[in-house]
């Protein structure tokens, strides 16, 4: 008896620690035009919400700035890629920038060097 007691303890030891290192990278959770329940994590510059930056979140970026798409939840947490706190062609400019190898780090400031700012 004691040798299944010890299973479930480690069990449920394992499944706390699962449950509370998944808690440390947690997304934010947002819900979709058709209801669909998905996650968005913060990554500056990929604005398509695929998990990485390239010349694809370029178009979608410009695309939601005349209108033809509409704000993403992965576009409004990871748009602002340019300091200044809006939402321009800056942005755009700095994605490709840094896609052309010019910024090492998105988002960046005025002045071209990386900025710690807070997530959205």
């Amino acid at each position: 008896m004691n040798k299944y007691k010890l299973i479930l303890t480690a069990f449920l030891l394992i499944s706390v620690l699962i449950i509370s290192s998944a808690s440390a990278f947690a997304a934010d959770v947002s819900t979709g035009d058709n209801g669909a329940i998905y996650s968005v994590y913060y990554e500056p510059g990929d604005v398509d919400g695929n998990g990485i930056v390239d010349i694809n979140d370029v178009t979608v970026y410009q695309l939601t700035l005349i209108g033809k798409l509409s704000q993403t939840a992965a576009f409004k947490k990871n748009a602002e890629t340019y300091t200044d706190q809006l939402k321009n062609i800056r942005d755009v400019t700095s994605i490709q920038m840094y896609l052309a190898g010019i910024y090492r780090q998105l988002p960046v400031t005025p002045d071209g060097y990386y900025a710690e700012i807070f997530r959205p």
